[in-house]
């Protein structure tokens, strides 16, 4: 800093001491203690603007407002942390919508402002723009005298770096008071600027900050708002009429008054030509071309509004609060805007169909694709403006999933050997509740079967075979798993004991539909996303775009097998009946859930290029009357499911290009071989051989997944090989507890129960026992699980 700067920055430092704080009422004592100062510029513009305008002067009441403060304000030039727009496109690159705050904003940078708007701006605002120090001297000397002809203040000489300060560092109601105090604190911090920054940045912010309006800030926003196109292809006529407007933009607006605003712009272009800027040949011609403007925009629409509340919360995750927050870029959406209108369609008629008898208010659905997590469509609810809960987005928002979180617990089991033909126990067990009392796990239909293959276990969705499976594999690995699989349900697997085995976390339907999608992709989840890149609006740099990066969570046999449980109609049959809403016409694997009192009715299904999830429900947690998920949301999934395989072009895309295949690909490691049909078994004490899938490595023998010969049923060292020379025994949970049920529940059939010692594909007691755990969590335990 050379020395007549500091000379300079010194007075005014010693200009705004003699102010002084505190109350002041009159402007006479400021102004004589300025004009005391000999030398500095401050001085000198300060007593010449306010020497022949007294009347203007405005009492200060109050305390006065430290220039630190204006000075933090006009870092918001450095940081450009001025609010600015954002734009939304859906996967296809069309407008959804605009997110504005004050106004519309895009930051272009100076070197992508056309010269034609840059000299516009200073020929017409501030001639000497690099040539002062902030202040025109020049400029303030004929304020002075048209002040005093007019006798008042008509004229504040007011520089490009005087206008800037006054837009950045001083609020709507000190922006346009006539007030000494304010033009003495503009001037201070004009020079004070000038000193800090380049002529270019602030040329640049003046050109980004100012008010054009049509909502527009900024030369880009205005350049698209008034002419449908970048600043970078304004030509030297549509330049001069947008810097024009700046003087008066309510009162030159096109829309109200175009020709004022062309009178205007007809200013602008003589005062380039008398700056030299551009030839006077140049400003006719440039006034005489007919302008192309474009009509003003109609206010932004909301239409995907849920799915966009979801990008808004996603960015700060992308891109860091700071960026996020500030704007001025562009996101590329994974929407499909067709898809989701028809989607909300069909959530909307199935819901007002089910109103009355049901007591069903809303419904939310969501859309993705598991190889990439892109979510193609997402209804949060069926009516976004409705006062009450409209706007809360159920596809996001925690709730108890129910036997929805059943494929995660059985995948658990899966992938610590047990097989699709291992024998689970859906039988009465006590549970303590934690408080003194039992829970016992019971079936929606208040039956239960006993022994039952896992398949058949999960594809019927039986509770207490669930909760069984839970004891034996424990609950960490299930909860371990969860989290794994993209669902957040805090640190500690026991505030949920074996309540989580039914659902008793509560998750977001996105992320549920994410977590079980990954069956689907082989076992490899990828998180969901509503967002494909984001890039600056202005420059088209690129901030993010999504690498759709997976993680294994669990092996592709587990995953192949959990799918081919879920896709089975015909396991499914005993507890949904044949012809139900959940058998698509394609290969889909699909799993349904309903929480205690019928709050809430989940379908989720999948395949591997597909996976849609549906809640019912009511918003407010009112339940609804007797809806099971095959009735609620499963009529609603497989109208979305069929809407999607009926769409070609949508079909193309889910498989890069060409219509996927149906079904699951089955993996290298996957096996067949018989199994005895187990009703048979027990009934008629025979093996009729059924086929039955296995993960290679594991037992394939019936022997080691459902029953044993046995030489002594109360002595596992007398376990034998083959039917001729022992009694057979069904295989026990290895768990002590839920083993002593088993057998006394099943005591005196026709079968008897080895004891869990015995074999068997369990795990052990685990290091905690079997407990419900949180009480709040009792109450998705005691869920109807359909």
């Amino acid at each position: 800093m050379n020395t007549g700067r500091t000379q300079r920055l010194g007075a005014r430092d010693r200009v705004m001491d003699s102010l002084g704080e505190g109350q002041r009422t009159s402007c006479f004592p400021a102004r004589r203690a300025m004009i005391g100062v000999r030398g500095p510029l401050v001085a000198f513009v300060v007593a010449l603007l306010l020497a022949p305008a007294t009347s203007a002067c405005t009492p200060v009441e109050g305390d006065v407002v430290p220039l630190e403060v204006y000075r933090e304000r006009l870092n918001a030039i450095r940081t450009r942390s001025f609010s600015q727009t954002i734009r939304i496109l859906d996967r296809n690159g069309e407008l959804l919508t605009e997110i504005v705050d004050e106004g519309y904003r895009s930051w272009a940078e100076l070197d992508s402002i056309p010269s034609v708007v840059r000299d516009a701006a200073i020929a017409t605002e501030d001639r000497t723009f690099y040539a002062n120090t902030g202040v025109d001297k020049r400029a303030v000397a004929r304020a002075v005298i048209q002040n005093a002809r007019a006798g008042g203040t008509v004229s504040g000489a007011s520089t490009i770096t005087m206008q800037l300060v006054r837009l950045v560092a001083f609020p709507p109601e000190e922006r346009f008071a006539q007030s000494m105090d304010r033009k003495v604190r503009e001037v201070h911090l004009a020079a004070e600027l000038d000193e800090t920054m380049g002529k270019d940045e602030i040329l640049e912010a003046y050109l980004n900050v100012a008010f054009y309006g049509r909502q527009a800030y900024g030369i880009e926003a205005a350049s698209q708002r008034f002419f449908g196109k970048g600043a970078a292809a304004l030509s030297l006529a549509e330049g001069s009429f947008l810097v024009g407007l700046l003087q008066a933009p309510g009162f030159l607006s096109p829309d109200l008054n175009l020709s004022g605003a062309r009178a205007r712009q007809a200013v602008v272009l003589q005062s380039m030509a008398s700056a030299g800027s551009i030839s006077e040949q140049e400003a006719d011609s440039a006034f005489a071309m007919e302008l192309a403007l474009v009509p003003p925009p109609p206010p932004p629409t909301r239409v995907s509004s849920h799915f966009i509340d979801a990008v808004l919360g996603e960015l700060p995750r992308r891109l860091g609060a700071a960026v996020a927050a500030t704007g001025g870029y562009t996101v590329q959406t994974t929407l499909d805007p067709k898809l989701e209108e028809r989607v909300r369609d069909i959530a909307r008629t199935h819901v007002e169909s089910l109103r009355a008898k049901h007591d069903i208010g809303d419904a939310a659905v969501v859309v993705l694709r598991p190889d990439y997590g892109e979510v193609l469509a997402m209804v949060g609810g069926i009516a976004y403006d409705d006062p009450r809960d409209g706007q809360v987005n159920a596809a996001v928002f925690p709730r108890q999933p129910g036997s929805a979180f059943k494929p995660i617990v059985y995948a658990a089991a899966l992938e610590r050997g047990w097989q699709p033909a291992t024998l689970v126990w859906d039988a009465p067990v006590d549970f303590p509740n934690g408080d003194g009392t039992d829970y016992q796990a019971a079936n929606y239909d208040g039956r239960f079967r006993g022994p039952v293959r896992l398949r058949d276990g999960l594809a019927n969705s039986l509770n207490a075979a669930a909760v069984a499976v839970a004891v034996e594999v424990g609950v960490e690995p299930i909860h371990a798993l969860a989290q794994n699989m993209g669902l957040n349900m805090g640190d500690d697997p026991w505030q949920y004991g074996l309540s989580l085995a039914l659902g008793g976390a509560e998750v977001g339907l996105t992320r549920l539909t994410g977590a079980l999608g990954a069956f689907g992709n082989g076992g490899v989840f990828v998180e969901p996303t509503t967002i494909l890149s984001v890039k600056e609006t202005v420059g088209g740099a690129t901030l993010y775009r999504n690498k759709a990066e997976g993680r294994r969570v669990v092996s592709k046999q587990t995953a192949w097998l959990v799918s081919d449980i879920l896709d089975d109609d015909a396991a499914r049959v005993p507890a949904f009946g044949a012809n139900n809403p959940l058998d698509a016409s394609m290969p889909m694997a699909v799993k349904t859930g309903t929480t205690n009192d019928f709050r809430d009715n989940l379908t989720v299904g999948w395949t591997p290029w597909l996976a849609v999830g549906v809640w019912t429900g009511n918003k407010d947690g009112r339940p609804m009357r007797n809806v099971l998920g095959i009735t609620g949301a499963a009529p609603i999934w497989r109208d979305t499911v069929e809407a999607v395989f009926s769409d070609p072009a949508l079909m193309s895309m889910l498989g890069d290009g060409t219509p996927p295949r149906p079904g699951f690909p089955v993996p290298s490691g996957i096996t067949r071989a018989n199994v005895c049909d187990l009703n048979i078994l027990l009934r008629e004490r025979r093996c009729q051989p059924r086929g039955e899938s296995f993960a290679a490595g594991g037992p394939t023998r019936d022997e080691a997944l459902a029953f044993g010969y046995f030489n002594g049923i109360g002595d596992c060292g007398s376990r034998v090989d083959g039917p001729n020379n022992g009694r057979m025994a069904l295989l026990a949970p290895r768990h002590a507890v839920v083993a002593a049920s088993v057998r006394g529940w099943w005591r005196g059939r026709s079968i008897p129960v080895a004891p869990p010692s015995c074999g068997g594909a369990g795990g052990g007691n685990g290091a905690h026992s079997p407990t419900l755990g949180a009480s709040r969590a009792i109450r998705a335990v005691q869920a109807s699980g359909g």
